[in-house]
């Protein structure tokens, strides 16, 4: 969780998205860093997973 740092930076395409404490992070407008706080699959970092992982996560009888 963002409460056990004091000070972060959120890295995406080789570049530094995002800086500052969990706070700020919080209030920042970056797509990047919205997706990384959220967790979200959709965003400018696109998320790949396999088709069998999709399985074994998603698909249980």
């Amino acid at each position: 969780t963002l409460s056990i740092a004091d000070y972060i930076y959120v890295v995406a395409e080789g570049r530094i998205q995002g800086e500052g404490t969990p706070e700020q992070l919080k209030a920042h407008a970056s797509p990047f860093v919205k997706q990384f706080l959220t967790g979200s699959v959709e965003g400018p970092v696109e998320y790949q997973f396999s088709h069998q992982a999709y399985l074994d996560n998603e698909v249980r009888p």
